[in-house]
């Protein structure tokens, strides 16, 4: 009969929980460790004028986009309207003509 996932691997697991068992970690370069070092020495918060005027920005594209999709959808509406006069004056041009 097949091995089990739990009885293959468990002399590997043994292994591993051993006293003298070889670290899994990957070895690090000292440059690496170097690089680690810096990037906390390095802030990452943004000043607060810079934040703002982002949050601005995008209150002036909500608005832009907001006037562009109104006017796109009184353009469709405008056009529908205009398409149905249209339509119901040529009908009754052609009920008045064959009359």
């Amino acid at each position: 009969m097949a091995e089990t996932r739990i009885e293959k691997y468990k002399e590997y697991r043994n292994s591993i929980l051993t006293e003298n068992a070889p670290s899994l970690a990957t070895p690090s370069n000292s440059q690496k460790s170097q690089k680690d070092d810096d990037s906390i020495k390095i802030t990452s918060t943004l000043p607060m004028d810079e934040v703002m005027q982002a949050l601005d920005n995008r209150d002036d594209e909500v608005v832009f986009l907001r006037k562009h999709h109104r006017r796109k959808v009184i353009m469709i509406t405008l056009g529908s309207v205009l398409g149905v006069l249209l339509l119901a004056a040529i009908v009754v041009v052609g009920i008045l003509l064959w009359r």
